[in-house]
């Protein structure tokens, strides 16, 4: 299925900067769908097994494992942004021939990883469309594996104009509104935010979101997750077991928020 002939009735964003999840701009969908899932027997360096986490999303340990045995299809496209910039982008089908909904998948400070390309994925392995765009397409970052890139990727990220992202993200979100069966007027915003319980730094910013939302009308529910850090969903095996707690807890709670704004 290309990205031209995919029916959508949605669009979303999610975002794993500091391990917690957003999303807005989502359009109610009522299409069924039969989403394949995958799970792959993965191990850290901790020695911590993953193995049998069916649903989940691997952590960066067992991104490579996943991918390569995963039976999705994806490919890479490159949307215009304006002002002669464009951005390439990697999305993930899921195995349906119906309309599906679209996630917008942001990646964090370590670029378009191998563990963003699996959490993609996982989101086409639950039923949706998902494109994880390359913030840093134009930065002339050389390939190679990701203990090699994302070093360079976390100094490069820390220089972008956060208005140049979010009209990135913005063209991206445009596209995949503007795919066949996109139904704009009835556009929603819930945002759900799932937080590590000792992530500090993140979670002083919940008090500030959850007013503001509230005063503009905006649907904003959020879960701390006790013990759990900063990022847990990448590192699940971290936090003496918290960060795999919050996984299991903050990952089945999201594919649920999808499904309960966008149908299943």
């Amino acid at each position: 299925m290309s990205a031209q002939s995919a029916a959508v009735r949605l669009a979303v964003t999610v975002s794993f900067l500091g391990g917690a999840c957003t999303i807005n701009k989502v359009v109610p969908a009522t299409d069924s769908h039969a989403a394949a899932d995958h799970a792959m027997p993965t191990s850290s360096a901790s020695g911590v097994s993953t193995t049998g986490n069916r649903g989940l999303p691997p952590d960066a340990s067992g991104a490579l494992a996943r991918l390569n045995s995963s039976p999705r299809h994806g490919e890479w496209v490159t949307i215009r942004t304006g002002g002669g910039d464009s951005v390439r982008a990697w999305v993930a089908y899921p195995e349906r021939s119906s309309k599906a909904p679209v996630v917008l998948v942001v990646h964090e400070i370590f670029g378009l990883s191998s563990w963003v390309h699996s959490v993609a994925d996982q989101l086409a392995a639950d039923g949706f469309i998902a494109i994880a765009p390359d913030l840093l397409t134009m930065k002339n970052l050389p390939d190679g594996p990701d203990s090699v890139v994302a070093p360079l990727a976390r100094a490069v990220i820390g220089s972008l104009d956060p208005a140049w992202v979010q009209r990135q993200l913005d063209a991206v979100a445009q596209y995949g509104m503007s795919l066949p069966a996109a139904d704009l007027e009835s556009v929603r915003a819930p945002v759900l935010g799932l937080y590590g319980g000792s992530d500090a730094r993140v979670d002083a910013t919940i008090p500030p979101a959850d007013s503001a939302l509230r005063a503009l009308g905006r649907t904003y529910v959020y879960n701390l997750y006790p013990g759990a850090g900063h990022g847990f969903l990448r590192q699940q095996t971290g936090m003496d077991g918290a960060n795999m707690a919050a996984t299991r807890a903050a990952w089945p709670a999201t594919i649920a928020w999808f499904k309960k704004y966008l149908g299943s």
